[in-house]
């Protein structure tokens, strides 16, 4: 017998069986899934430079600043499948949001308010567009 194509045979049911890890980052358009407070970014526009992601989102009943600024900006990382994201309306904290890519297209995570803003927790969930 030789030992060399039992091996192979072994490692490639191996590779089978191993769960799926998200592959793809964090860029993209994210829509809110779920989540409990009024003021819940509903829509995350985000990109990636290495681990370093940025970007925009859109909280339901706030206005641009001014021509071709986004209301609130996202900045963070994503070291698969964690991110951590800084939201910011203008240039003042909002809100922090530690997140886990549980599926390529499926982020769920804890979004911490800014303790200026009154503090509490939200348990989200997004899914990309």
């Amino acid at each position: 017998m030789r030992p060399a194509p039992l091996l192979l045979a072994l490692l490639a049911a191996a590779a089978c069986s191993q769960p799926e890890e998200p592959t793809q980052g964090l860029a993209g358009e994210w829509t809110v899934e779920s989540g409990t407070q009024a003021l819940v970014p509903s829509i995350l526009t985000l990109d990636e430079f290495g681990a370093r992601v940025f970007g925009e989102a859109i909280i339901p009943g706030l206005d641009p600043i001014g021509p071709n600024e986004p209301v609130v900006s996202v900045t963070g990382s994503f070291t698969s499948p964690s991110a951590t994201l800084d939201i910011r309306i203008g240039t003042g904290p909002f809100a922090h949001l530690a997140a886990t890519m549980d599926r390529p297209d499926h982020l769920v995570g804890v979004l911490t308010f800014d303790a200026t803003l009154g503090g509490g927790v939200d348990t989200l969930s997004y899914l990309r567009r």
